[in-house]
């Protein structure tokens, strides 16, 4: 399709021979009206890759709190590790705690 989100370039192509007159005009008339055609392309963005940039922002403000409260230069390298069985571990305890507690 000649519409849509993306680039177009079209290329007409003519004879020289007498005998393919009718068929320039036609090609000469058809790219006259491809001219014509309007077409604005957008970036096709899958709506989980703006949660993972807005998720990202979020991190990185959260790092950045974390440093101006603390007053340290950079984050120690255990935080910036994804968690390992044992926080997991942990973590599910916590959770079915707080769930029988409640």
């Amino acid at each position: 399709a000649i519409g849509g989100n993306g680039f177009l370039m079209m290329l007409a192509c003519l004879s020289p021979a007498d005998k393919h007159l009718e068929e320039n005009l036609s090609t000469l008339h058809y790219a006259s009206q491809a001219a014509n055609i309007k077409n604005e392309p957008a970036v096709n963005l899958d709506p989980k890759d703006k949660i993972i940039q807005t998720l990202e922002a979020k991190l990185a403000a959260a790092h950045a709190y974390i440093l101006h409260i603390t007053g340290l230069n950079e984050l120690p390298a255990e935080l910036l590790e994804a968690p390992g069985p044992s926080c997991r571990s942990r973590c599910s305890r916590r959770s079915s705690t707080c769930t029988r507690g409640r």
